[in-house]
């Protein structure tokens, strides 16, 4: 008799066991997964560019170095991405002002040369009307020389002086639209 309420106690105890086991491998499972879960989400987003993503530290102290690591990578990567877009519109500023300081004085002796031109031809009215122009050109180029940005009626203005220019300097072996 004693034997068998050995083994039921011990068949008790088992099942107790048993019960408290997966009553609490769900919640030690949740406890593990999450952080992981939510870790690797963070490594996917960073992935697919999204780098504003940040992870709080979690309850494993395991991982807490693996969240910082994520979290440091993200704020490096934006930092890095940033510099480069600085530096590429740096770029693209001094190779504009090296285009700028090869095609200026090449201009300003082409229209120099074709006023000089039309008042030796006696074409003083057209050489007048050349001079206005360039003047009015030349005007526009200082008032947005110091500017980083440049209003489009400014550009297109500037762009319609040089063409109308480049009309009077060819005489009609020119058009635009």
């Amino acid at each position: 008799r004693s034997l068998d309420l050995m083994t039921l106690f011990q068949i008790a105890l088992f099942a107790s066991i048993l019960a408290f086991l997966f009553r609490n491998y769900r919640q030690l499972n949740r406890s593990i997964n999450d952080p992981i879960y939510r870790l690797k989400t963070m490594a996917s987003r960073i992935a697919q560019g999204d780098l504003s993503i940040r992870v709080e530290k979690p309850e494993i102290s395991e991982l807490d170095e693996l969240t910082d690591s994520l979290n440091t990578m993200a704020e490096k990567l934006g930092k890095l991405i940033e510099q480069n877009i600085q530096k590429q519109q740096n770029l693209q500023k001094a190779e504009m002002k090296a285009l700028q300081a090869q095609i200026n004085p090449h201009f300003l002796f082409n229209c120099m040369n074709s006023i000089n031109r039309m008042i030796l031809d006696g074409e003083n009215e057209n050489a007048s009307r050349y001079l206005a122009k360039f003047s009015k050109l030349v005007r526009l180029i200082l008032e947005n020389a110091r500017a980083s940005t440049v209003p489009l009626s400014d550009e297109l203005e500037l762009l319609e002086s040089y063409i109308k220019l480049e009309q009077l300097r060819f005489k009609g072996r020119m058009d635009y639209k």
